[in-house]
Order: structure tokens, then sequence, then C-alpha cells
């Protein structure tokens, strides 16, 4: 009987909706300034973020894009 060797556990990578934005990034792809979604987030107004401690913050790409999609309407 062969006994298993143990095998290193690498996380799995996330997927492209886990992946996490810093607020450049989001606010190039948006067309917006980095301030404009600093406004958003005080406001409660903008996708959900997420606090890494200080001043860091990142967005997630599933909840940008949930944020997006509640964004879109059919008429004014």
């Amino acid at each position: 009987m062969r006994e298993e060797q143990p095998t290193s556990h690498t996380p799995a990578c996330p997927s492209a909706g886990d992946q996490l934005l810093k607020a450049q990034a989001l606010a190039d792809w948006l067309g917006v300034t980095p301030g404009a979604l600093a406004q958003m987030r005080y406001l409660g107004k903008g996708p959900k973020f997420i606090k890494l401690g200080g001043r860091s913050v990142r967005y997630r790409v599933s909840d940008v894009n949930e944020w997006l999609d509640a964004q879109t309407r059919q008429q004014t």
C-alpha cells in the first residue's frame, strides 16, 4: 500500500467578479475622477467598497457591475 504524499495547497484564483480594483482604476474605467468616487462613497450613492485599513479603498468588480445594473434606466 502506497502512502500519499501531502500536496501543497494553492488558494484558488479569484473569479473575475471577485477581483479588487483601486479607486484610480475604477475612476478610469467609469470616466470619472477619484474625487467623484470619494464623494459617492461619502454620500452612499456609489458602488459598495471595501476599506482595507487607513485610507486604502478597493472595489469588487462584481459589486461595481451590480451597481451599474441598478443605474440602468429606460427613461428619464
